[in-house]
């Protein structure tokens, strides 16, 4: 980080992500302390008006988080409370642009977005304050090699693999303990579906695993879920919108969308499709209605549980098999 951004002894950096996230590790908590920046750590994310309030009393001028809690924090906090941000990174999940609008709206901050894995101590790539492109997750970091390798079914972009110092020396592999796997010459496989433009900025099209087979066609299911959650905008900030994919027996697989907002219907959905000239692949073939959908303690959406959820609702013999 400190080749593409700089922070000196007058910064203070607030940091609510937990220890065990690497990105609050690394980024959050050895970054400001090996450039001797000052550092306020807090024990939870999730009390949004709590941290508004420090955020304001301290003069804190760095800040991190993911999309989920700095939504939040915006949401709730007065503009004045974030005066003094200067330097504000978005990780852990997909930045969205309705967050990086309120930001700039509600208090003047410009969120940037960075990427990463733990596997990678975990920045890969990075907006700064001189290079930064909204919607992308910035350039490769330095000392970083990259290719893209095709995929499938997927006609623009690629798997993004990165080398370099950072990446990790291996996993220990359950089925032989003790013994440290490394990854295949030194490439990590990030499984996320990139795309690069004319002079270097990435944009995440999807994860691999996050596609699903309808027909013999691919279908990005974050992509159903921005469709949906457009859809759906003027309703309120409220409501939450899952979409995984299970399996169907003449399609291959079919989309469920489960959400705690009962207004949203096919018909609704099919008629937003109809409108914007998008394909009807992208239509839920299933609409759940749950109180609550899972997260991580980061705030970020549990896909896996979901699924779980979803397969024990609809395929309960199955899925008990």
């Amino acid at each position: 980080m400190t080749a593409i951004q700089t922070i000196n002894f007058k910064d203070l950096l607030f940091n609510a992500l937990p220890m065990f996230h690497s990105f609050g590790l690394t980024v959050g908590t050895l970054f400001p302390l090996f450039e001797g920046s000052k550092l306020f750590l807090y024990p939870s994310p999730l009390h949004y008006r709590v941290v508004a309030e420090l955020v304001y009393e301290l003069g804190a001028t760095l800040m991190l988080g993911t999309d989920t809690f700095l939504r939040g924090y915006a949401k709730i906090a007065h503009p004045y409370d974030f005066h003094n941000i200067r330097l504000m990174y978005s990780g852990g999940e997909a930045a969205k642009s309705d967050t990086r609008s309120m930001w700039m709206e509600h208090s003047g901050v410009r969120m940037m977005e960075a990427y990463g894995a733990t596997e990678c101590s975990p920045v890969m790539t990075a907006n700064n304050g001189i290079f930064n492109k909204f919607g992308s997750i910035g350039k490769i970091m330095p000392g970083m090699q990259f290719k893209i390798l095709p995929v499938d079914g997927i006609a623009n972009g690629g798997e993004l693999c990165v080398k370099g110092p950072n990446v990790m020396q291996g996993y220990y592999m359950p089925s032989n303990p003790g013994v440290l796997v490394p990854p295949e010459d030194g490439w990590y496989h990030t499984g996320d579906v990139v795309e690069m433009d004319e002079i270097g900025f990435f944009t995440i099209k999807d994860r691999i695993k996050r596609f699903a087979k309808i027909g013999g066609e691919m279908v990005s299911l974050n992509a159903v879920q921005d469709m949906v959650m457009d859809a759906t905008k003027d309703m309120g900030p409220e409501y939450s919108y899952g979409v995984v994919s299970i399996p169907h027996e003449s399609k291959g697989e079919q989309i469920v969308l489960v959400t705690n907002n009962e207004k949203v219907t096919s018909a609704m959905l099919h008629e937003y499709v109809k409108n914007n000239g998008m394909s009807e692949l992208y239509l839920p073939r299933v609409i759940l209605y749950h109180e609550k959908l899972p997260v991580f303690a980061t705030g970020k959406a549990d896909n896996v549980t979901l699924k779980k959820e979803v397969l024990a609702e609809l395929c309960p013999v199955d899925n008990a098999a």
